[in-house]
């Protein structure tokens, strides 16, 4: 790791009345730098389930020595929980690249693929040269979606093959990049009509599921449907929300709304709330929900 200091001369002296005097120079500042040293950050640091995100990893090579066989290992975000490994993201194939030097980028294939781990191998990296990789990876159903959850993904470097060199070793150099999951309400909306088989005249009930499987809450939901003109209810006799009797919506030509046009109330949905499994890691959002009633007559 490349630490600072700072250094400052002092110089005494005497002269004829006897007194000692001091003088001090000006504070130089320097820096050691490692011969190798690894950096890494997260293009987009915001996730969410099923999302990508493309990670940059920088390997530079300060010495005045040429290192062979570099492998850099990156850990794909795996954390322990219950005593097992959990590994929150997917490798995505055919997203990788290399740049040496400020180059353009060129695919690179990954040397080595683990349920928990994914390994790509720079041949050789001459003195004072820069490697830069880039690959994208997808949050799995094992990334923790509750508000404030991160994505810790660590890369270490190591030295490999026959011709790795003897007298350069590569040890303890790590680099990682923190993602935190995005806050969002993610909906989802489902409808079902009782009897399938109606006749004119007759009753009819439209049941619609609003699931709410996000980290927040969402919020002024508004629900419209366009009726099909031959199982439109010609009225509507009741409409209930989780239940309770709700009278603000407005139902023309065959078009429900909800809330009602111009009304100044608001429908919401709370977060879901999330639970992990203990044996496999994956994460199951239970969701909110609101179940609306509308009974008509056809």
């Amino acid at each position: 790791m490349a630490a600072s200091f700072q250094n400052i001369a002092n110089v005494s002296y005497n002269y004829g009345d006897g007194n000692t005097y001091t003088a001090r120079s000006n504070a130089v500042t320097g820096e050691i730098v490692d011969s190798l040293s690894l950096q890494k950050m997260v293009v987009n640091p915001n996730y969410y389930l099923s999302e990508s995100m493309t990670y940059v990893i920088t390997v530079k090579n300060s010495s005045d020595t040429a290192y062979n066989n570099l492998i850099v290992t990156d850990n794909l975000g795996s954390y322990t929980y219950n005593s097992r490994t959990v590994t929150p993201l997917d490798f995505i194939p055919d997203t990788s690249y290399i740049s040496l030097n400020e180059a353009d980028f060129t695919s690179i294939n990954a040397s080595q693929i683990t349920d928990n781990s994914i390994s790509f191998t720079i041949p050789t990296l001459a003195a004072g040269a820069t490697a830069k990789i880039l690959f994208t990876a997808r949050a799995n159903e094992k990334a923790r979606l509750e508000s404030g959850s991160t994505i810790i993904n660590t890369s270490s470097l190591s030295q490999g093959g026959e011709n790795a060199d003897a007298n350069a070793a590569v040890e303890n150099i790590t680099a990682s990049a923190t993602a935190t999951v995005s806050d969002r309400p993610r909906l989802e909306i489902a409808k079902c009509m009782s009897p399938e088989a109606i006749v004119a005249g007759g009753p009819v009930t439209y049941t619609f599921t609003v699931s709410n499987y996000g980290n927040t809450e969402a919020s002024n939901i508004q629900i419209s449907d366009q009726f099909p003109a031959e199982a439109a209810p010609s009225s509507i006799d009741s409409v209930t929300v989780n239940g309770a009797s709700y009278t603000d919506y407005t139902y023309d030509g065959g078009v429900l709304s909800m809330p009602g046009t111009d009304s100044s109330q608001t429908l919401s949905l709370p977060a879901a709330s999330y639970t992990q499994d203990t044996t496999t890691g994956e994460v199951t959002a239970t969701p909110s929900v609101m179940t609306i009633v509308v009974i008509g007559v056809v």
